[in-house]
């Protein structure tokens, strides 16, 4: 096996030298060519950016165990009135913590001007998932109507026993 990682490495260090490569998902990890040695570039929350294609999608959503379900669930169900375009409803049902932080107003501006950009959304798909106690955050491959391939990161917290949303994040 440790050969096979060495022959797997060497290639693709071939492969980014002669720059054939731009990145490449090696274990669910995502490596990128930066001025020809093979690099993985840190997420927001310290880890390895996890690899976006659909086979680690497929994987992710097939692996899940049942408190990252559970998380990937309230994550979707809280983001499904701004997909419908109802920002209110949205805002209603997000965490006390970021309803003191931003009005039902503040927020429905907000979201119609990112949503007037992007268009609507045609497809939402999990790829990652971390849980730190009572805070959690689940990122999505996402594709709207204007906007193929953005990130769409959604953190949550834990409050009652039950996940509500505190922030929602499109790249």
């Amino acid at each position: 096996m440790r050969k096979f990682l060495i022959l797997i490495l060497f290639l693709l260090v071939s492969c980014a030298h002669q720059g054939k490569l731009s990145k490449v998902c090696f274990e669910g990890d995502t490596y990128f060519n930066y001025q020809n040695k093979l690099t993985f570039k840190i997420d927001d929350l310290g880890g390895p950016v996890k690899c976006i294609c659909e086979n680690c999608e497929r994987n992710f959503a097939k692996n899940m165990d049942i408190e990252t379900k559970e998380l990937v669930d309230s994550a979707l169900t809280w983001l499904k009135p701004l997909d419908i375009g109802n920002a209110q409803k949205n805002w209603d049902l997000a965490s006390y913590k970021f309803k003191i932080h931003m009005s039902r107003k503040e927020w429905a501006n907000k979201q119609r001007t990112q949503f007037r950009v992007l268009g609507k959304i045609k497809s939402r798909r999990p790829f990652t998932a971390y849980i730190r106690g009572s805070r959690a955050a689940v990122s999505f491959n996402a594709d709207y109507e204007q906007e193929s391939h953005a990130r769409d990161t959604v953190h949550m917290v834990k409050e009652s026993g039950n996940w509500k949303g505190i922030a929602f994040i499109t790249r």
